[in-house]
């Protein structure tokens, strides 16, 4: 299965981070991280900096080889 990351807003009402943690636990091979912010369904759309850095995070999970071959 191909790694997936599953982001919830804190605060989104219309999915909440209850319903993505069950996707994440049910989907092989997923990642969850939850996006602190009280900007609601929207926070993805306005807190881009932390949104792209666990994007980053995520991304670099995936390449530990890379990493160790480059030290």
């Amino acid at each position: 299965a191909q790694p997936a990351l599953v982001v919830s807003v804190s605060s989104d009402n219309l999915y909440p981070p209850h319903e993505q943690e069950l996707l994440a636990r049910h989907l092989p091979n997923a990642s969850y991280r939850l996006l602190e912010t009280d900007d609601g369904h929207d926070g993805f759309l306005i807190k881009t900096g932390p949104l792209s850095a666990l994007i980053g995070e995520f991304r670099r999970s995936l390449e530990p080889a890379a990493s160790a071959v480059a030290a």
